[in-house]
This record gives C-alpha cells, sequence and structure tokens, in this order.
C-alpha cells in the first residue's frame, strides 16, 4: 500500500507541475488520518526531492470547526 500511496501521489504532484508551474505545494492531512500516512507523505518528500512540497498535518478538531 505505500508504494501505490507514494506513485499516486507523485503523479499527483507532478501533474501539478505540468499545469502550474514550479509552485508551492502543500500536502495537508488531519491529524485523526493514521500517523502512517503522514509517514508516506514524509517519504514521498523526501524522494522527489522537491523543496517546494510542504507537509502540514491539521490539529484534531480543526477541521471540525472548518466544515461549520
Amino acid at each position: 500500500m505505500e508504494d501505490e500511496f507514494i506513485h499516486a501521489y507523485t503523479l499527483l504532484i507532478n501533474r501539478l507541475r505540468e499545469n502550474y508551474g514550479d509552485i508551492p505545494v502543500l500536502c495537508i492531512s488531519p491529524a485523526i488520518a493514521q500517523r502512517q500516512i503522514v509517514e508516506y507523505m514524509e517519504r514521498m518528500r523526501k524522494e522527489l526531492n522537491d523543496k517546494k512540497v510542504y507537509i502540514a498535518v491539521l490539529p484534531e478538531g480543526l477541521l471540525m470547526l472548518l466544515q461549520t
């Protein structure tokens, strides 16, 4: 599953680059997501070696506040 996740996320970022150029990309994960998903995102960022890819983990409860 990890390799598939990283492959799909890499394709997504590459597509963003094709359409929008060398823009910063912020990958966001809610705190309720499994820690494993954040680790996958960190591995993907490391493998891309892209200084403009950032990862943010939303604090627990923030997503619920934004949806109301």
